[in-house]
């Protein structure tokens, strides 16, 4: 059986190598952190003495994330340019979460109309990841405002699903690819867009995803979703390593200190260790 899924894992290109930052420990700051806030929670980090590699920004620094721009906020962070400087010299890489869905209160949003859903999710505008116009513009709008100053990758929410959360069967796709099979396909093609935006310039990236299917193996994503219960941490760890594909929990509450405790060992053993506050 061992050599069964080892030759599955070869045929679907042999797994990933992540960067070496990518097997630090992580921490996910709330969703609303301001840039300064972000840095002090580094500067906690420094001064307890904790490891810290990669600090996550949630959906709050976009000026619109549910549906979303992939544009920071001014407000919360006035210079991403700088935001990026000041961690690149701390030794800590950033790592933004994102959901596949486009805001009218972005620059990208008329531009990737024509290659989109005839159904929006959350009224954003459902790209065709399977087109190569919708791939390029996703691609150039990510260049100018994340990888160009500095960003190391990303965690990609909200692809997975079935009608009620994503969009129905009845929508359609200008590429013509059947409604039920974006949404299986979806994750998938998310991780390949991003991962070819990072080898274009031979740069390592490493990050988090909801949705992947048996091809995806090889991309440097690691897979994660609602689990709760410490009991399914365990038993998805254990069942995904069975199978080649990356899962981690996400650490952000107990019911006891015990419980906390057994629950930063379990992400320690996982492919991306993290704490998301």
């Amino acid at each position: 059986m061992l050599d069964v899924v080892r030759r599955f894992n070869l045929y679907n290109g042999g797994g990933c190598l992540p960067p070496k930052w990518g097997l630090g420990f992580w921490h996910r700051v709330p969703t609303l952190y301001t840039d300064k806030e972000v840095e002090e929670e580094v500067k906690e980090f420094e001064e307890k003495g904790f490891l810290l590699s990669v600090i996550g920004l949630e959906p709050g620094w976009m000026t619109a994330s549910y549906p979303c721009t992939y544009e920071w906020d001014p407000g919360r962070f006035p210079d991403p340019t700088a935001f990026q400087q000041t961690m690149k010299e701390r030794n800590i890489r950033t790592n933004l979460w994102i959901n596949p869905y486009i805001s009218p209160q972005g620059e990208l949003y008329d531009k990737i109309e024509p290659y989109t859903s005839s159904h929006t999710v959350w009224c954003g505008l459902v790209p065709d990841y399977t087109m190569p116009q919708a791939q390029d513009l996703l691609k150039q709008h990510f260049r100018k405002h994340q990888l160009d100053i500095g960003v190391s990758g990303y965690k990609m929410d909200e692809n997975d699903g079935y009608d009620f959360w994503l969009w129905p069967d009845v929508a359609t796709f200008p590429s013509h690819t059947p409604a039920e099979q974006m949404r299986q396909i979806y994750g998938s093609l998310m991780q390949k867009i991003t991962t070819e935006i990072y080898e274009e310039d031979n740069i390592r990236t490493y990050g988090l995803v909801r949705a992947g299917n048996a091809e995806t193996s090889s991309f440097p994503f690691v897979l994660y979703n609602d689990y709760y219960n410490h009991r399914d941490f365990i038993t998805a760890i254990i069942n995904s390593s069975f199978i080649g594909v990356l899962w981690t929990p996400e650490v952000r509450a107990s019911h006891t200190s015990e419980e906390w405790l057994r629950r930063i060992q379990t992400v320690c053993f996982s492919p991306l260790a993290m704490l998301n506050a």
